[in-house]
């Protein structure tokens, strides 16, 4: 090989290399840290599973971490869940069960089944909604299937479910109200009170804007509703720059395949 070769072929390796490093650090800062917990939580998540009728098994601390977290902090599902390991997904969206209430759960029931269609959370924890572990989520699903933004998710769902013809038929079963009938049944034989519905969803919905109603618990202080908006303000400018960095990235990478195709052919 002639010393021009040679040097030609160290040139092209110099350029690559140096394209992959300025690709690996664009991607540090394009790719945020998904699932941004903190040490002691994915202590407790790693600690921490599921019962065989998908109840949450954690000790007391353990617990404490994990539910405290979901409730106030747990926005969108996919966000804080899609980098963990599935058994800790799971274990984590058990605690946000748990721990939201009324129309706040009723919100983030519909996020989890929406991002679920998307592919953004399996499809298993579809049934973790349907048929909650918690006691006092029992039949909230069948008792609200008049909301619309739910209808709307559930009737999305029913694809996904071919494989499991009993998804199917209760999800039907749901959207038809007869779901609720059975629920309010099953509630009257045991001497249950049953759940009621959530009362002028569309009226509440009005005061209430997308991101505080998905994050804000009922006894949540004034000083955190406030901050809300500027919290979603900021996820909305964070997002932004995530994808314009990523554009970046892909920018770089084509720019600097088509240098190396145009130094080749020379």
């Amino acid at each position: 090989m002639s010393p021009k070769a040679i040097a030609n072929t160290l040139e092209e390796t110099r350029m690559k290399y140096s394209l992959l490093f300025l690709i690996f650090l664009l991607m540090a800062f394009a790719l945020p840290a998904v699932a941004q917990l903190s040490q002691p939580m994915h202590d407790a998540l790693s600690r921490s599973q599921l019962g065989a009728n998908a109840e949450l098994l954690a000790t007391p601390e353990d617990r404490k971490t994990i539910s405290d977290y979901a409730k106030t902090h747990l926005v969108a599902p996919w966000t804080e869940l899609k980098a963990l390991p599935p058994d800790q997904q799971a274990v984590l969206l058990q605690a946000a069960i748990e721990q939201k209430k009324g129309l706040t759960y009723l919100e983030f029931a519909i996020a989890v089944f929406q991002s679920i269609t998307t592919g953004e959370l399996p499809k298993q924890f579809g049934q973790m909604l349907l048929s909650p572990a918690a006691s006092d989520k029992e039949g909230f699903i069948p008792i609200n299937f008049a909301d619309e933004k739910l209808a709307k998710a559930l009737r999305q769902l029913v694809p996904l479910y071919d494989d499991a013809p009993e998804r199917v038929v209760f999800i039907e079963k749901v959207l038809s109200g007869k779901a609720r009938d059975e629920y309010l049944e099953w509630s009257s034989l045991q001497g249950v009170q049953p759940i009621q519905p959530i009362s002028n969803i569309g009226e509440t919905r009005k005061k209430l804007s997308p991101s505080i109603s998905t994050t804000v618990p009922a006894n949540s202080s004034p000083a955190h509703k406030s901050a809300q908006p500027k919290q979603a303000a900021a996820s909305a400018n964070h997002l932004a720059s995530r994808l314009w960095s990523i554009a970046v990235v892909l920018i770089v990478s084509a720019s600097g395949l088509l240098l190396l195709l145009i130094k080749k052919r020379k």
